[in-house]
């Protein structure tokens, strides 16, 4: 039995806590007691972990990464990525599909996924599959796209990922028609689509415009993605779930009028959720000017107002939890003369959670209790994870990240585990540090030693 003694937890009230001690045992907690004047009975010293009434939250969970393995490990591969995730306090992430060469459109291109990453994991993984117009024209080993989609779902993947816009080849979007017929087959067999909402049409359109007089600039990149793009591509994707009553998801929402129209879907009882990044909570286009490329990512940073709709959005409900679209690269592949050849992303699982503990839960912009939903629970309520994942409770992973709030800290390149070395967070100053991670009751991060050697993750499938 291992044991955590003197833990300040949420209440799950506002930012009420108290302290309690939680025991574990067999990977899972299998007890929390508030602290008594009882001595606690443990084999050794070792089995026993005093937290000192700092802050313990269920483990973080980031839907949305890309690690890019097999296939894009110039980029960034499961195993740097998974020990950034560690040090982040992240104890789960779900990959995507488009950024593994197969991507993962079918049972084969699963398993083939599957065998580049065993043993190679630092954290739990959950994998998405993907429907794209390659798999909808093309079929995969003469199987139509449906028929792969189904073979996936009893696979264990938690959903599906499509593109409304996309920039690669492997994984071409859809069109309406084609989003529409991905919705329907969804819901006969009830799974989740995950939609990357942007007008591609308009977005082309733009661009090939700026492209022919010769711009290329970050400001013409924004330009080229501004609004209405997202605008347009999520009231079509509330307009088919509306219609069809398929669960869809939208990906890393960037834009306030966006999240707004989420807010109304939901008021009528379309069954819709969303995810923002910290890039967007943190950044607009105003930042190109001194960030440069390290901000592009698509959709594209926004205005100051987008930025704050979405925390409101954020603290009142409408979006439901927050994701890094970890997609890290090379600085070479950043730093070019041309915005356009600029690679569109960067890394952010290891800046997930000490971003928002710090500039939303210590900025008062959300409570205690709303940091645990974003981070944790909601994403594994929505992706099919819970009880198991997403919760202090007897019976659960004991999935936990421990934080001193009282430590600050500076983000630094140099801290980075990220294959790519760098955020562009660096340089920012954060309220509350974390001081271990704990997966499935073992200790995978600690401030002083770093992150284990051995890496332990697991795939989780519904």
């Amino acid at each position: 039995m291992f044991i955590l003694k003197n833990c300040s937890i949420s209440t799950g009230h506002d930012d009420k806590t108290r302290i309690v001690n939680i025991f574990i045992e067999d990977e899972k907690i299998i007890k929390i007691e508030n602290v008594s004047q009882r001595p606690l009975r443990a084999k050794s010293a070792d089995d026993v972990l005093d937290v000192k009434e700092m802050l313990v939250l269920p483990g973080a969970i980031d839907p949305h990464v890309h690690f890019d393995t097999p296939g894009f490990e110039s980029r960034g591969d499961f195993a740097h990525e998974s020990r950034a995730a560690a040090a982040g306090g992240v104890t789960t992430v779900i990959d995507m599909p488009c950024t593994s060469l197969p991507p993962v459109t079918s049972v084969d291109n699963l398993k083939h996924k599957l065998k580049a990453i065993k043993n190679k994991a630092y954290v739990d993984f959950a994998l998405w599959g993907g429907v794209s117009q390659n798999l909808m024209r093309e079929g995969v080993n003469g199987k139509d796209w449906f028929q792969n989609m189904e073979e996936l779902q009893k696979a264990g993947v938690v959903g599906f990922k499509t593109y409304m816009v996309s920039g690669m080849e492997t994984f071409r979007a859809l069109n309406f028609i084609e989003l529409g017929q991905v919705f329907q087959f969804a819901k006969k067999i009830g799974v989740l689509i995950g939609v990357h909402a942007e007008d591609g049409g308009l977005i082309k359109q733009r661009t090939a415009e700026l492209v022919a007089c010769g711009k290329k600039s970050l400001n013409d990149y924004y330009i080229s993605r501004s609004e209405p793009a997202e605008q347009n591509a999520v009231a079509q994707v509330v307009g088919l779930a509306k219609q069809i009553g398929a669960r869809v998801h939208v990906v890393h929402l960037a834009s306030g009028a966006g999240a707004q129209l989420i807010g109304w879907a939901k008021s009528v009882g379309i069954d819709i959720t969303a995810e923002t990044c910290a890039h967007y909570l943190m950044f607009t286009h105003e930042d190109f000017k001194k960030m440069g490329s390290l901000i592009k990512c698509a959709p594209v940073v926004k205005e100051g107002s987008d930025r704050a709709t979405l925390w409101q959005l954020l603290s009142d409900g409408v979006i439901d939890f927050l994701a890094s679209d970890h997609a890290p690269c090379p600085l070479k592949e950043k730093k070019t003369d041309n915005a356009w050849r600029a690679y569109g992303g960067m890394p952010g699982v290891q800046i997930l959670l000490p971003f928002i503990f710090s500039e939303g839960f210590k900025k008062n912009r959300i409570s205690l209790a709303r940091l645990i939903e974003i981070t944790s629970a909601n994403a594994a309520k929505r992706f099919g994870l819970y009880p198991k994942k997403g919760r202090l409770a007897s019976g659960s992973d004991a999935d936990i990240v421990i934080i001193d709030p009282k430590k600050s800290w500076t983000v630094s390149n140099k801290n980075m585990l990220s294959k790519g070395r760098w955020t562009p967070f660096t340089g920012r100053k954060f309220e509350g540090r974390i001081e271990y991670t704990i997966l499935r009751g073992k200790i995978v991060y600690s401030h002083k030693r770093g992150v284990s050697r051995r890496p332990t993750g697991r795939w989780v499938s519904l």
